[in-house]
């Protein structure tokens, strides 16, 4: 949970009712889950559970982060791992993964839940930024997989690659390309000897076409990373930078690709 998040503290006043969990043998399988302790604290939201009410909802956590318009705010008990998402937003849609309706819920759950509405106020027709591009995972699911597999190797080798992965799609049995994407690392980005969505990698791209404007290599990379700049002509892609730097996001789910966040962009612009 993140604690200091805004709906834990008002416009109600919240006492949350924090004691202690033992953590599900499930979560040891998960990324990072082999990290935490054997009990956690936890925070009582409801007070009927399953069977006598439906079991709730959570959402996926990887990459669901990598847009500035949306927020993980806190798990909970659930069967698919520690940080899959039971509260959380995008843009204008808020997820309260719990099920049980007011009258079941303890009286600060009943308060959070009135101060989540109340935040919401704020991104009242703020749609998403990113939609997820068919088939498109954030990375960590290469990780996942490999922890619930249970395959050291793999671990290792995409713990050593996070950075460098990017998804392509998988070749059918003619050898042409499926609908299928698949986890890839890229070569490309170890010869650039940064990660695709570090801030040093499109700075270290323009240092590298100012250098050579015909390099292959950085043409490719802008060609798979940066299809939203207007050009990769050193001076005008230099000018593109500093003009949206602030504004600049990386996203796995949208096709890792980098973005702008237009709608900060214009804000900010307004305010001057």
């Amino acid at each position: 949970m993140r604690l200091e998040h805004a709906i834990f503290h008002g416009p109600l006043a919240v006492d949350l009712d924090m004691s202690e969990a033992k953590t599900p043998d499930s979560y040891g399988i998960w990324p990072r889950g082999d990290t935490l302790p054997k009990k956690l604290r936890t925070w009582k939201v409801q007070t009927k559970n399953y069977p006598t009410i439906d079991v709730g909802l959570v959402s996926d956590p990887y990459g669901f982060e990598d847009s500035p318009d949306s927020e993980w705010i806190s798990s909970g008990l659930n069967s698919k791992g520690p940080e899959s998402m039971a509260i959380g937003r995008q843009g204008n849609l808020f997820l309260w993964g719990f099920f049980a309706q007011p009258s079941d819920m303890t009286e600060s759950a009943r308060r959070v839940f009135v101060n989540s509405i109340a935040y919401m106020k704020q991104f009242d027709g703020a749609k998403p930024i990113v939609t997820t591009k068919s088939g498109s995972m954030g990375r960590d699911w290469a990780l996942a997989r490999a922890c619930i597999t249970r395959s050291t190797e793999r671990q290792a080798f995409y713990r050593e690659n996070l950075e460098m992965l990017h998804q392509v799609r998988a070749k059918d049995s003619n050898g042409g390309p499926s609908d299928e994407l698949v986890f890839e690392v890229d070569d490309d980005l170890k010869t650039l000897v940064v990660g695709n969505r570090s801030p040093q990698f499109v700075p270290k791209l323009i240092e590298r076409l100012e250098k050579d404007p015909s390099d292959e290599l950085s043409a490719r990379l802008a060609k798979r990373y940066l299809a939203v700049a207007p050009s990769i002509e050193p001076s005008k892609l230099r000018t593109w930078y500093e003009e949206n730097k602030p504004f600049l996001f990386f996203s796995d789910r949208a096709g890792y690709v980098w973005l702008v966040d237009e709608r900060s962009k214009k804000a900010k612009a307004a305010q001057r």
